[in-house]
């Protein structure tokens, strides 16, 4: 299984820990086993010292195809975050 990565769109919270979304396609051995997904990171530890772990994988697969853009929702007062996701779909 290969899994290529086309973007990247950081998160636009100020007052969390930073978190990046990543589009990615993973590639099966037919074109039927071809899914779209996206991961998500999240800044763990001093933000000068820390590292990205993963928080979440599989959570948003929905494109058959490759995935374009990404981007965050303004937070607005919300105790949630909005991920929007555009992807070539046939």
């Amino acid at each position: 299984m290969l899994v290529g990565c086309g973007v990247v769109e950081w998160g636009p919270a100020f007052d969390e820990p930073a978190m990046i979304a990543v589009g990615c396609e993973e590639i099966g051995n037919q074109k039927e086993q071809q899914q779209s997904l996206i991961q998500l990171y999240r800044l763990e530890g001093d933000s000068s010292k820390g590292s990205f772990v993963q928080y979440g994988q599989d959570l948003f697969m929905g494109h058959s195809g490759q995935i374009n853009d990404l981007s965050w929702a303004p937070l607005y007062g919300r105790s949630f975050h909005l991920l929007v996701s555009v992807g070539s779909d046939n």
